[in-house]
């Protein structure tokens, strides 16, 4: 699968899943491998009850731990051997250890499955996820991930296993916790882009890393895409968005269902910041492209115009 092929068709993913039963899935998205959920990845995920439980401490727990030392000494209990430790500890550490069935959760769902009214809190897990895998020891990910760690080892298998460097787990960890908050940022009822295009920089670098450059724009269409809404809707830097955008046109095959309808959401995009930057003519030649589309289309109107 390639990177973030299922978050390129998150608006209609989550329509089809306000009409569905409520449904708890594993999901990672820059997928190594293409393992496909496992019931042993969906014992790890914990109950949905539990995790509100969780979330009902938020506020008083984060009251707590604002009002400790900046390196407070925690106890825990090592995984492996039970044994009693001592350890000194980010805040964003102790968040961990006080909240864990909230991080394990928003690490592992999958982003369309996440109930509405915990979208914020598992936003706000992520995004304190990230920072403490950026700053924790490789004693402390081992000690206190070690649910996360056991799930990427599952689902990842063969490309991660026991002898992996853990910077390379540590890294590929933060990358996905930062797609997935990157997905959630851009729904409706959060619309937080201008965060969105902050945390696509570095999925972007770190992708970078692992595709070859002749093929990157190619394989990572579906990548490319999300970042193409995040740029639209940010309307941070529309000089850039007009350029990446063209070349995303111009590069889109339509040759399937899913290239045209890359193709055509992406000159949606490309129209919306043409007309910010006052380019009205180029604007209305993309428009008028997209009218005469759905005029001979009706039928896919509903299924590919993306959200506003």
């Amino acid at each position: 699968m390639n990177a973030f092929s299922a978050c390129s068709l998150y608006h209609e993913d989550l329509r089809v899943a306000m009409s569905r039963p409520l449904e708890q899935r594993v999901k990672f998205f820059l997928d190594t491998t293409d393992v496909e959920e496992s019931s042993e990845l969906g014992q790890l995920l914990p109950n949905l009850d539990l995790v509100r439980q969780d979330v009902a401490r938020v506020s008083a727990v984060q009251e707590t731990v604002a009002s400790m030392p900046e390196q407070p000494v925690i106890e825990l209990q090592e995984p492996y051997t039970g044994e009693d430790i001592q350890i000194r500890a980010s805040h964003a550490l102790v968040l961990k250890t006080q909240l864990p069935r909230l991080f394990l959760y928003s690490f592992l769902i999958m982003f369309s499955d996440v109930p509405k009214d915990l979208v914020e809190d598992v936003i706000w897990a992520l995004e304190v996820f990230v920072g403490l895998l950026r700053e924790c020891s490789d004693e402390q990910l081992d000690v206190l991930c070690s649910d996360e760690l056991d799930a990427v080892y599952t689902y990842e298998e063969p490309a991660f296993e026991e002898d992996t460097p853990m910077e390379t787990i540590r890294s590929f960890m933060r990358q996905q916790s930062k797609a997935k908050v990157t997905i959630l940022l851009l729904r409706p009822e959060v619309d937080r882009p201008g965060d969105a295009v902050r945390y696509f920089k570095a999925i972007i670098d770190y992708r970078r890393l692992v595709v070859p450059p002749e093929q990157f724009f190619e394989g990572e269409r579906d990548l490319l895409e999300v970042y193409g809404e995040a740029l639209t809707r940010s309307g941070i830097n529309d000089e850039f968005a007009e350029t990446f955008l063209r070349k995303y046109v111009d590069s889109s095959a339509a040759s399937d269902k899913t290239g045209l309808r890359r193709l055509i959401v992406a000159k949606v995009w490309l129209s919306r910041v043409l007309r910010r930057r006052g380019s009205t003519s180029a604007a209305k030649s993309e428009e008028k492209w997209l009218v005469r589309w759905f005029r001979k289309h009706i039928c896919y109107r509903a299924r590919i115009t993306p959200s506003s």
